[in-house]
């Protein structure tokens, strides 16, 4: 109210209407911070973030690329493009960029994890397996990261090993419907419908 044009003001409201998940509002004001510091390469990496998340994929790779032009080594910015890729399904191009950001940020598990997935979307079951289990290496708590292993691990037929991690998310995580829901396809898998139900079961419970 005091200055409504200041555009640090502007970028701080654009952060926590993203973090609520009004990423409609989040764009607005973003590009507002931008209009008054157009080389603001951060603004520019959290206006693509936004824009992924309220499902303008386009305009998320291009925000992205406009942050990186300003800022080439900027890691933040090469995983969400290699985020907003991978909705485009341009899996090839966005695994480039996660192994950019990786050299830049390489004990970074969320990218790890992002360019695990994205290998796995691209075809490579044994390179997606070696990559999370860095991720998890690296954060061994991390439910997400299992979950992506024990996809793959059930992708690759080994469906003993993929129930076991997915309990591992579980255990780790307990309210993690995603865990509960894969084990139980994990389940199926084994050809152990009553556990399968139960598990299915216990996850409504919990949504």
């Amino acid at each position: 109210e005091l200055d409504p044009t200041d555009p640090a003001t502007q970028f701080q409201m654009a952060n926590a209407q993203a973090y609520i998940g009004d990423f409609a509002g989040a764009i607005e004001n973003y590009r507002h911070c931008i209009s008054r510091q157009p080389e603001s390469h951060e603004a520019f990496n959290n206006l693509s973030f936004a824009l992924r998340r309220n499902s303008e994929v386009l305009s998320a790779i291009a925000a992205a690329r406009k942050s990186l032009a300003l800022f080439p080594d900027f890691s933040d910015a090469l995983n969400n493009l290699g985020l907003a890729l991978c909705d485009a399904r341009q899996y090839p191009e966005a695994i480039e960029n996660f192994r950019a950001a990786i050299e830049i940020s390489p004990d970074n598990s969320e990218i790890v994890n992002n360019l695990g997935v994205a290998v796995h979307a691209n075809g490579d079951l044994a390179e997606a397996a070696h990559i999370l289990r860095r991720a998890i290496a690296i954060r061994p708590d991390w439910p997400e990261a299992l979950v992506n292993l024990g996809n793959v691990l059930r992708s690759q037929g080994k469906f003993e090993a993929a129930a076991a991690i997915y309990r591992m998310a579980h255990s780790v995580d307990p309210d993690n419907t995603n865990a509960l829901g894969n084990l139980g396809l994990a389940l199926l898998n084994l050809n152990n419908p009553i556990e399968a139900s139960a598990v299915y079961t216990k996850a409504l419970s919990i949504s």
